[in-house]
């Protein structure tokens, strides 16, 4: 399957989660643990076809969000926030390359604006 439809397959079942879990509509015949499975598997497709290092880092850290927010469902608490913020690594990861830097930190601590930013 091309890698444009794993994407889709996994934007289209974390908006699922979003909206439903832990609540799912009984005809929909699914809980955490196959959501959870099946995020996971979709998830790994989609890894196994990027080769940036910034889209694979991008893809860990939704990998993360995810485990933390099925964490939070199984203890009862909400974790919608982190499959939002999962959604938003994964619409990153997709991105041609890294979002420039427009600015430096020295070790002092002090913040100066990236000269070629200052250009544009």
């Amino acid at each position: 399957m091309a890698l444009s439809c794993w994407y889709k397959r996994l934007k289209d079942i974390l908006i699922y989660n979003i909206h439903y879990a832990p609540n799912y509509p009984y005809e929909d015949y699914t809980n955490l643990y196959k959501e959870f499975g099946q995020i996971e598997e979709y998830l790994d497709n989609v890894k196994n076809g990027v080769k940036s290092d910034y889209k694979i880092t991008q893809l860990n850290f939704a990998k993360v969000k995810i485990k933390d927010a099925f964490l939070k469902y199984e203890s009862g608490n909400n974790g919608r926030v982190l499959l939002e913020e999962a959604l938003r690594y994964v619409e990153d990861s997709k991105r041609a390359k890294p979002p420039a830097t427009n600015f430096i930190a020295g070790s002092n601590g002090i913040v100066k604006l990236n000269k070629e930013s200052e250009n544009e």
